[in-house]
């Protein structure tokens, strides 16, 4: 479990910096829970896989499945991971509101257990969804700047 918390930091550095390595380390999560026992910390793992399965093999169905896999050991705990669930992965299959709704849970979720990282991506997600679920856009400034405030 310790390494793949570890490992969690890496996919976060590898998603911000835009890095080529981002699939070989989701592969290497994969592999490595499937040999050593699938737990919560692994949902993460999944849910790279998923995305990279759609976006490179455009392969929705084994996507989905990757992401209902990580659904059902999901940490609901922590930001970061149900924010790239929802917000890289199952938005293809769920109304867009809905989504920005799910998200600004995880985002209230991850503030009241101090993953401020987390919940600040999955606010920003919440606010791209909303805008692509027709929200109109000087509603979502004010919603942007009481978030904002609230910190």
């Amino acid at each position: 479990r310790n390494i793949l918390k570890i490992v969690d930091g890496v996919v976060l550095a590898c998603y911000r910096e835009s890095s080529p390595y981002l699939p070989l380390v989701a592969c290497a999560m994969v592999k490595y829970s499937l040999q050593n026992g699938v737990c919560e910390e692994s949902a993460t793992a999944f849910v790279v896989y998923g995305y990279f399965k759609i976006f490179v093999q455009e392969n929705f169905e084994e996507g989905r499945r990757w992401g209902d896999i990580a659904l059902k050991i999901l940490d609901s705990n922590l930001a970061f991971t149900p924010m790239t669930l929802y917000g890289f992965l199952l938005f293809w299959f769920i109304p867009h509101q809905k989504v920005a709704n799910v998200l600004i849970d995880t985002y209230e979720a991850g503030m009241s257990v101090g993953d401020v990282d987390g919940a600040m991506y999955a606010l920003c997600v919440s606010m791209r969804f909303s805008f692509f679920g027709g929200v109109n856009l000087s509603l979502l400034s004010q919603s942007y700047v009481k978030a904002l405030k609230q910190m």
